[in-house]
């Protein structure tokens, strides 16, 4: 059975087709890399092949030695300036820089803490030496009744105490700071600790607080080694 259909329903029955199918949208084109990672093989043969045989050429001239110098140093900055525009130049040139860097600052964290570390054992090494008689680094002069005295006042710690002389009655004293007045009416210093250093050989430990000081006999000479 054959059913004819006018011009105007075929145009409905048409538009209607084409509203209902999905509008179709074509995909996105595919924009290629502009910096391709890889080094071209053209490229790479050249950077590595043409410097060297242009550097053996200037070599082998009878240029003078300073022009050679000059002409070969033209030749690599030329080809590291070549080089980093390349494609993929600039990630080695960037990849190179922070190996460099790191490299660097390694090297001068170790470089610190080597000082450090020698400092640290240099002064623990040295130790503080009191002669009687001389102010030194660390002696102040103070007067008791008229009479002056030095005490040495040395940083607090732990000290092995040793004696450069075998003088007899070599004594060192660990004082406190504040004397006191005795019956008599005399000032006095209150004594801590008693060192008898007649035996050179012989070693002694004793301990600096903040409110004492080092007083040491005639003829001493006194190395006091830090242990703590």
């Amino acid at each position: 059975m054959f059913i004819q259909v006018s011009a105007d329903e075929h145009h409905w029955y048409e538009n209607a087709r084409l509203e209902s199918e999905p509008e179709f949208m074509p995909p996105p084109p595919v924009v290629p890399d502009k910096k391709p990672k890889n080094i071209p093989l053209r490229a790479l043969l050249w950077i590595c092949f043409f410097p060297i045989m242009l550097c053996i050429l200037i070599g082998k001239s009878s240029l003078s030695h300073k022009s050679k110098f000059y002409l070969v140093l033209v030749v690599i900055v030329a080809t590291i300036l070549i080089y980093s525009h390349l494609p993929g130049g600039d990630d080695v040139s960037e990849n190179v820089t922070e190996a460099t860097t790191s490299e660097q600052t390694a090297s001068m964290s170790t470089t610190m803490t080597t000082e450090v570390e020698t400092s640290l054992t240099q002064e623990s090494a040295e130790a503080i030496r009191i002669v009687d008689g001389e102010l030194g680094e660390y002696g102040a002069v103070v007067t008791l009744d008229d009479y002056d005295y030095i005490w040495y006042y040395i940083p607090e710690g732990k000290y092995l105490v040793t004696s450069e002389t075998d003088m007899p009655l070599v004594k060192v004293y660990l004082d406190k700071n504040e004397p006191i007045t005795n019956a008599e009416g005399y000032q006095e210093s209150v004594v801590v600790t008693e060192l008898d250093l007649t035996d050179g050989a012989q070693e002694h430990i004793v301990e600096v607080t903040s409110d004492t000081h080092i007083f040491v006999t005639i003829n001493a000479v006194v190395n006091f080694q830090s242990i703590a």
